[in-house]
């Protein structure tokens, strides 16, 4: 007896022909494992041109053999087929059986697979990360070298608009040449987070090469205050990224918006939320506050004003 050419054939059919779908989907999948069809749509073109039988109906009755009692004959055969897809191990017992009849279904329960795969790889880096940053705590070693170094350097510019608004009122400034020497030792695998204002961006990727770190992305520090300016009134500073020898950005967990909010308080003050973000994202690392103003419990710090 040949498979019914219509759904409804196939529906009035189900009891007393429950494997005529299993029939076609082991076909199918017998021409996909051969090479004779790259995908159930070809193999169901070419068993509908041996049958006489239109492509929609076999394909029909493929997809609907997962509502058979019998396709459960079928779970160890196509779980195999899952692993291999996934690279997931079929006899782990963590794992339900798996039922997926056409590409659709291959694709959904793969992804399933992969979603949980990434999961894990995900908690398992979490929890390496929170394991280290726990023996750097119980070492307290001095005397290592930084592997993160925060710098806010003392841009000098060229005019103010009142001598009661010049940045030597605050804290002495210095130019590039004079910042290049100031050159940090440091480990071989180490990241640079260096504050600049927009006018000072070109003297900031100077600075940065001369330091021997490649630049790779910047952040946001939006003040909450409108300040001065020319062309516009400054509301932000920028912090750029660069980074030398292997270094890894921070997990997934840590990786915050670009865009720090905070409202500025007295001059040149960073913002906490920066301080309190390195702190979680980079609490592996040894870390040196470059020019810094206020030292701070866990950093090394440097500078003239300390």
């Amino acid at each position: 007896m040949q498979c019914p050419d219509s759904i409804e054939g196939l529906q009035e059919l189900e009891k007393a022909l429950p494997l005529c779908r299993i029939t076609l989907y082991n076909q199918a999948k017998a021409k996909i494992e051969k090479g004779a069809a790259k995908s159930v749509s070809e193999a169901s073109r070419q068993l509908a041109e041996e049958t006489g039988k239109s492509a929609n109906t076999i394909r029909s009755a493929i997809n609907r053999a997962s509502g058979t009692d019998a396709v459960h004959q079928l779970e160890e055969d196509i779980t195999g087929t899952l692993s291999q897809l996934s690279g997931t191990d079929k006899h782990s017992p963590k794992k339900q059986p798996i039922v997926a009849l056409g590409e659709a279904e291959i694709i959904r329960e793969a992804k399933k697979i992969n979603s949980g795969k990434a999961l894990k790889k995900r908690e398992d880096k979490l929890s390496d990360y929170k394991d280290r940053v726990e023996a750097k705590i119980l070492k307290q070693e001095s005397g290592i070298l930084p592997n993160l170094i925060l710098a806010d350097p003392p841009w000098r510019y060229d005019f103010a608009e009142t001598t009661n608004r010049e940045i030597e009122n605050h804290y002495n400034t210095e130019n590039v040449a004079g910042m290049v020497d100031h050159i940090p030792k440091t480990q071989t695998d180490c990241i640079l987070l260096m504050w600049a204002t927009a006018p000072k961006l070109k003297e900031a990727f100077e600075l940065m090469e001369a330091w021997n770190f490649e630049f790779k992305t910047c952040a946001v520090w939006d003040k909450e205050i409108i300040g001065m300016g020319y062309w516009f009134r400054g509301q932000h500073e920028i912090l750029m990224v660069g980074t030398k020898g292997n270094v890894s950005p921070p997990l997934q967990d840590f990786r915050v918006s670009s865009v720090f909010k905070e409202k500025r308080t007295k001059h040149s003050k960073k913002p906490i939320c920066v301080y309190e973000w390195i702190e979680k994202a980079f609490g592996d690392k040894e870390k040196l506050e470059m020019y810094c103003r206020s030292p701070r419990d866990g950093w090394s710090s440097w500078g003239n004003e300390i």
